[in-house]
């Protein structure tokens, strides 16, 4: 790994009446006075994927051998911060009241790197913190809203500047269904559609015949613990 401030030296060794060529990546510096020695020294250009790569000819000429070192150069690179909810199928999204709220720090570096992050409100207050480049929140606001999640990471040649995304806290109980028996002893299909008026109601596939609105019906309301939350009976259309 090259830092900003600090050089590297690489070292061959060739044959005699044999030569080499020096060359390196664009985010890098030369600081050797020549590029045909036998050590080449480089230095700090930009954070990136780097490497130095000598090529060694005969004395005709001829390459006969090509050694290629890569690494890393400066800081971690942090590219994007992924936010999710498994559960209501959401990106950028968390759900209120739900376990599953996950992230995902995509970065490119090299060695030991670690991370802290903090999920603040849009007043800038702390609401919950972290470690590591993924996790799962368990924070809880009472209303929806939106959140901001930032984070630094740290590698040998130092810290990163604040790296920040949005996250958007929603009631996702409005996006998910559960139906009973499940299990089932067999198959069970699913469907919601349009019925004459206008009005969704439940039907099963395999009897083919709408959902009889007199019949009652038992609904209950579990939270992500499986606590029963609410229990109604009711004759009506869904």
């Amino acid at each position: 790994m090259v830092c900003s401030g600090s050089n590297s030296t690489y070292t061959v060794s060739i044959p005699s009446k044999a030569s080499v060529q020096w060359s390196k990546s664009n985010n890098l510096t030369q600081e050797s006075s020549t590029s045909n020695g036998t050590s080449y020294t480089v230095g700090y250009g930009s954070s990136g994927s780097g490497h130095v790569t000598a090529t060694i000819k005969n004395s005709q000429g001829q390459t006969f051998l090509t050694r290629t070192t890569s690494f890393w150069v400066g800081k971690t690179r942090i590219d994007n911060i992924q936010i999710s909810n498994d559960g209501g199928g959401m990106s950028g999204t968390w759900c209120m009241f739900s376990t599953g709220n996950t992230f995902n720090i995509n970065y490119q570096s090299e060695g030991n790197t670690t991370f802290q992050s903090y999920l603040k409100t849009m007043g800038g207050n702390i609401v919950e913190s972290f470690t590591g480049s993924s996790g799962e929140s368990y924070y809880n606001p009472s209303s929806p809203g939106f959140y901001i999640f930032e984070t630094q990471a740290t590698n040998t040649c130092g810290t990163t500047d604040v790296f920040r995304t949005f996250v958007e806290f929603r009631d996702c109980s409005q996006m998910m269904l559960t139906f009973s028996p499940n299990p089932t002893t067999g198959e069970t299909t699913l469907s919601i559609e349009q019925s004459e008026p206008e009005q969704t109601v439940l039907k099963s596939a395999s009897a083919g015949e709408a959902f009889d609105s007199k019949a009652e019906w038992d609904m209950e309301i579990y939270s992500p613990a499986q606590v029963l939350k609410e229990k109604k009976t009711k004759s009506t259309y869904l």
